[in-house]
């Protein structure tokens, strides 16, 4: 694998982090509001 290769699936990985944790939110604070 290239290095370049390698970096963008790093920052796809972070981005997958990114959604997952907009998604825990998201869901945490419409059962907050239940």
């Amino acid at each position: 694998m290239t290095l370049l290769g390698h970096i963008s699936e790093m920052q796809g990985d972070i981005r997958r982090q990114e959604v997952l944790n907009l998604l825990r939110s998201k869901v945490g604070a419409e059962r907050t509001n239940i």
